[in-house]
């Protein structure tokens, strides 16, 4: 009798039984790439289900490359007093590497905050995106190439997880622009807009980083 092959592990595991089937755990149990991708997958859902744990923080790379562009941009000004929104931006949590689906949370949170505010101000005449919210998007545009190529040879499941996060916080990143293009002066999307910006630049460091790691 054939043994089970990887490819045929992974459609077992696409269909999330409660437990393996016996074929399905003999394999996992000789294959060692496929404990692996087991333990990945089970990284993730830990991590989706203890929101309330504070999670490890993202490459310091990652937060000092984004403060030296908004400095240079001037768009970041000297500290002033913490309003409320300030506040609770402040205590979402970050995502790690095994915590992609942890961003799906933070950027949901940030979308349904950002729709209950956006009817507060009435829009204004179309005017084009700031120059340096642009440059900002174009950049991480190219990290996010960087990041799919790194990721091309990757577990198929944990890929598909990273990229739906991926298109979530692109989502959210539309949203805020077209609502700057309509208000330039809406400072609260404005924030939204940064936070989804490094929201986005956080999950690419972690798919870049999953995909340099390898199996």
């Amino acid at each position: 009798m054939m043994t089970m092959q990887c490819h045929e592990f992974e459609l077992v595991l696409e269909q999330r039984a409660a437990e393996l089937p016996a074929e399905a755990a003999t394999h996992v149990n000789a294959c060692k790439r496929c404990r692996a991708l087991v333990s990945d997958l089970a990284a993730i859902d830990a991590v989706a289900r203890e929101l309330g744990a504070e999670p490890a923080e993202p490459p310091e790379r990652v937060w000092l490359s984004l403060r030296a562009h908004l400095e240079s941009e001037g768009l970041i000004r000297a500290p002033r007093k913490t309003g409320w929104l300030a506040e609770w931006l402040a205590m979402l949590p970050r995502p790690a590497l095994a915590g992609a689906y942890l961003s799906f949370v933070l950027v949901a949170a940030v979308i349904v905050g950002f729709y209950s505010r956006l009817w507060l101000n009435q829009p204004g005449p179309p005017v084009a995106v700031q120059p340096a919210t642009a440059s900002l998007g174009t950049q991480l545009s190219a990290v996010q190439r960087h990041a799919v190529s790194a990721l091309r040879h990757r577990n198929p499941a944990v890929t598909a997880s990273l990229h739906q996060n991926l298109e979530i916080v692109d989502n959210a990143i539309s949203m805020c622009e077209k609502t700057m293009r309509e208000e330039p002066q809406n400072e609260i999307a404005r924030e939204y807009l940064y936070g989804a910006y490094q929201q986005k630049a956080e999950l690419l460091a972690s798919m870049t980083e999953r995909g340099e790691i390898g199996d």
